[in-house]
């Protein structure tokens, strides 16, 4: 990335002062590769909270992972509830590695997968074209301890708006940047802090743009209710 010594410098200096916002979480305890991977396609497009609700109702609703598999996009989309757009996003993404992963291993089992090791790991999976950029260093995290950063639009819209990265930086270019900040031991702890700081970040601006909405609403229900007046008046 262009100007990386300045842009380090300031990603350091933030980290170091936002650290105080930022709850210490416990490290996730996946039954099997296969649930971490459904976990991180649900992660990337919605808040941690939101996430494990739908994680929940997922696992209520459908027998297994298999069943996910093979249901109709429509039937995942309403089992996901909120926003359609998002839910189709998903909703496609979930699919997509489920039967990714079947194809290869004719059964919705990644065990072959960790036992490549971590490089092979990342490349079979880069081959397979399963996962996003996000889903992907999000399984290799988590199962395969890499050194590798998942960061959602919320995360890579939070290091810009703060001008942690080059405005001209596309999101791997990010993302690569980002993930060189810390050292192995630490990204797990790095990837904690931006997501709460960006979801943070993110439910204030929605709370904003609800307020100004809620405010213009009322505003031009007073204006309808006086232009009504002054009519009734004329009369």
């Amino acid at each position: 990335m262009k100007n990386s010594k300045e842009y380090s410098s300031k990603v350091a200096s933030f980290y170091k002062n936002q650290q105080k916002n930022v709850k210490s979480v416990k490290p996730n305890d996946y039954a099997s590769p296969v649930d971490a991977m459904v976990h991180g396609v649900v992660l990337e497009y919605y808040s941690v909270s939101e996430s494990a609700k739908i994680i929940e109702k997922i696992a209520t609703h459908f027998v297994d992972w298999n069943d996910l598999r093979v249901s109709r996009n429509e039937e995942i989309v309403d089992v996901l509830s909120g926003d359609k757009e998002i839910a189709n996003k998903a909703a496609t993404a979930l699919t997509l590695a489920l039967q990714k992963t079947f194809d290869r291993f004719d059964a919705i089992n990644l065990e072959g997968i960790v036992e490549l090791g971590k490089r092979a790991a990342k490349h079979e999976m880069e081959e397979m074209e399963m996962l996003s950029l996000f889903g992907l260093n999000y399984f290799l995290l988590e199962v395969m301890q890499s050194h590798s950063l998942p960061m959602t639009e919320a995360m890579i819209e939070l290091v810009k708006e703060n001008g942690l990265v080059h405005p001209k930086a596309d999101n791997k270019d990010i993302t690569s940047f980002m993930e060189r900040q810390v050292s192995a031991s630490e990204i797990a702890t790095f990837y904690n802090f931006l997501r709460q700081i960006s979801e943070a970040s993110s439910s204030k601006t929605t709370k904003k743009t609800t307020k100004k909405k809620t405010t213009k609403k009322v505003a031009t229900k007073k204006k309808a209710t006086k232009k009504t007046k002054k009519k009734t008046a004329k009369k």
